[in-house]
């Protein structure tokens, strides 16, 4: 299976055990051998900052081809996207987020978010069908976490 044809990545509910035994071979490698994202362009919008989950997935990205662009929190819609308050429209004059969503899913392929509320990812994948959406963590799930937790107990057990 081709990891370009997952689906959004809300939960680990979301992640087929076939898919979830792909990325278990490919993790066991300890290297990519495809390029499988190759003109891919992924957005990393963290409303939580994570230093290892950038790295290593913004180096993940680029190893399997993809391009990363960041967006800053006060960029990134008056840095209301990422947070609680992303169902509300800004006076700041500036477009609201279904058409920010709209134009970033006309250039990028997904989105890879740490936000505070779970609903705000809900809300983007709501004005979008073509932008896929990784859950880098939200108050309700944090799927990669999890993936890397069953890859773990996989590897020792």
């Amino acid at each position: 299976s081709n990891l370009i044809n997952m689906e959004n990545l809300f939960s680990i509910a979301d992640v087929s055990k076939e898919t979830l035994e792909h990325i278990f071979s490919l993790s066991s490698r300890y290297y990519f051998p495809t390029k499988q994202l190759q003109g891919k362009n992924i957005v990393f919008a963290f409303a939580k900052p994570s230093l290892r989950t950038k790295i290593a997935t913004e180096v993940a990205i680029s190893q399997l081809g993809g391009n990363v662009i960041h967006i800053e929190p006060d960029v990134f819609y008056g840095g209301k996207v990422c947070s609680v308050e992303s169902e509300q429209k800004l006076n700041t004059g500036r477009e609201d987020i279904k058409d920010t969503v709209k134009n970033i899913s006309e250039w990028c392929d997904a989105l890879f978010a740490r936000v505070f509320s779970h609903q705000t990812l809900l809300d983007i994948h709501s004005y979008t069908d073509e932008l896929k959406i990784v859950n880098a963590l939200s108050d309700e799930h944090h799927p990669m976490q999890a993936i890397t937790d069953l890859f773990t107990m996989r590897e020792l057990f």
